[in-house]
């Protein structure tokens, strides 16, 4: 898919440029605009197609939470992710009524970034794949991170979604594989690809291995179990 029109909407600029850096790390997202405050962003909205916004709570000239109300009224085809250093329960509570995709706490770890805009990306692949969904593609859709007819709990860091596209990428795969040969499948990075492999094996679906080579480090190859 074209790359994730993304803004963010930040008035430290230091942390905003942070944010910026992290976020074009991560493969499809193209940071468009960096808003110091919700005037300024609102402007930008106006006349520009923005796809996420990547938002904090405490802006000089409005609260965040007005701000995404102001940006649900006028209907900005927008999905927007907070992060913030506010995490009482009015802000998390009114956060989740106007629909944000996901609520990140400062300070956080670059990780817990990434696994959000990856999610995020993933969702919106998903959803160009078809003009038509059955019930199942719509409850992914309502609860990116499990399925809602299911009570298995997944791990920190593991998302059911992500977890269905690597399965279904082992499949097509032969026997024995490596973390390259499911990166080519899924467009994931590879500490990403890494973590999801590691919890199959855990679960004893995917078997590990090493080749020991003549130099540098041995390669490790993976067999699916299921």
């Amino acid at each position: 898919m074209k790359n994730i029109r993304t803004m963010i909407v930040e008035d430290d600029f230091k942390v905003a440029e942070i944010n910026k850096e992290f976020a074009e790390e991560v493969n499809g997202f193209s940071v468009e605009k960096i808003a110091k405050d919700a005037a300024e962003a609102l402007t930008y909205l106006e006349n520009n197609p923005i796809d996420l916004i990547i938002l904090d709570i405490y802006l000089p000239d409005m609260h965040g939470t007005e701000l995404l109300k102001i940006v649900r009224k006028h209907e900005y085809a927008a999905d927007i992710i907070l992060i913030t250093a506010a995490h009482d329960a009015e802000t998390v509570e009114c956060s989740m009524r106007y629909g944000i995709f996901d609520y990140i706490v400062k300070p956080f770890a670059f990780t817990r970034f990434r696994d959000a805009l990856e999610q995020y990306r993933d969702y919106k692949d998903s959803l160009n794949e078809n003009r038509h969904y059955n019930q199942e593609k719509i409850n992914e859709f309502v609860a990116y991170n499990q399925h809602p007819d299911s009570m298995e709990k997944l791990p920190k860091g593991i998302t059911r979604y992500t977890l269905d596209r690597i399965i279904k990428a082992l499949d097509s795969l032969h026997t024995s594989f490596t973390i390259e040969d499911v990166i080519s499948r899924v467009s994931l990075s590879k500490i990403t690809v890494r973590r999801y492999l590691e919890y199959l094996h855990e679960r004893g679906l995917v078997s590990k291995d090493f080749e020991y080579r003549k130099v540098g480090r041995p390669l490790v190859v993976y067999s699916s179990q299921r």
